[in-house]
């Protein structure tokens, strides 16, 4: 027998639009979390609207209310804290732990920004 990966979601309209291809393999926890993703995988999300307007990123985590909130397409990105990398949009590859940390950060590739509002 082939067991493949699933999806979770566990909140209003978490992974609400997500393409349930059976194959994509993310946790999304929160109101909102994921909402708009179609066709990511891999990614990680726990929090109210964190990875909200995500179309297709992938192996993403996400931790923290709107951390993400804007990301749309990129991955390998990590954002720990409430805020963290919201502004986003199609960075890769960033690390940012902390309230706000690299928040305004829209496209960067490779950043990583420690401490409340580091890197913003």
């Amino acid at each position: 027998m082939i067991l493949l990966p699933a999806n979770t979601a566990i909140g209003i309209n978490a992974m609400a639009y997500h393409k349930h291809n059976g194959f994509n393999s993310n946790v999304a926890v929160g109101a909102f979390a994921l909402e708009q993703d179609s066709i990511g995988i891999w990614n990680t999300v726990v929090g109210s609207e964190a990875m909200q307007n995500a179309k297709r990123g992938s192996v993403n985590v996400a931790v923290g209310f709107r951390s993400m909130k804007a990301h749309k397409d990129g991955g390998e990105n990590t954002a720990v804290g409430v805020g963290s990398l919201e502004a986003d949009s199609s960075g890769t590859q960033n690390t940012a732990i902390g309230r706000s940390a690299l928040f305004l950060n829209k496209i960067g590739t490779r950043n990583t920004a420690v401490g409340a509002e580091a890197g913003s």
